[in-house]
């Protein structure tokens, strides 16, 4: 990378992240300052259509990659009421990872104490990734004062197109 004009910082993120995620390359894209944790856009060059995604920086751990769909507590999500509605409608329905662009910004929040949260929507799809959006599940990465993580939380799922769905008969 160095030897094609990349600067010393932008190696350093790719080595760093390799060598922490099982050799999976990522570039990162775009940084935006937050609080103790910030967010990064990395661009995976193996990711095929899904390449373009978020990941939570400087904080600990030093990377965490939003759509690693085994930090979430999903256990969590069977249980929501809306998500039993869709379920009963749609019996494939599957969580799955997002495209992040680089101009979207999730919701974040700096607490009085130090801590800090980031709420990240993931779709919930009908059986494949091509498939409709059926809604959405929102998490929230929760951090202690200096970024260290605390855990992940689910928040709840949001039917898509909840209002034109609630006037159906």
């Amino acid at each position: 990378m160095a030897n094609f004009g990349a600067p010393a910082d932008a190696v350093a993120f790719t080595q760093a992240y390799a060598e922490q995620n099982h050799g999976v390359i990522a570039f990162l894209q775009g940084f935006r300052p937050v609080d103790s944790v910030d967010l990064g856009y990395a661009f995976f060059p193996a990711g095929a259509d899904f390449n373009r995604r978020w990941l939570l920086l400087n904080g600990s751990p030093a990377f965490i990659n939003v759509d690693d769909l085994s930090l979430l507590p999903r256990a969590d999500m069977l249980k929501d009421s809306a998500y039993a509605v869709l379920r009963g409608r749609f019996p494939q329905i599957a969580l799955f990872d997002g495209q992040r662009g680089l101009q979207a910004m999730p919701p974040t929040e700096s607490l009085p104490d130090g801590g800090q949260w980031f709420v990240i929507d993931y779709p919930l799809r009908d059986q494949c990734r091509a498939c409709a959006v059926l809604g959405y599940a929102s998490f929230r990465f929760e951090f202690a004062p200096g970024g260290r993580l605390l855990g992940v939380k689910f928040l709840k799922v949001t039917p898509a197109g909840f209002k034109a769905v609630s006037r159906l008969p």
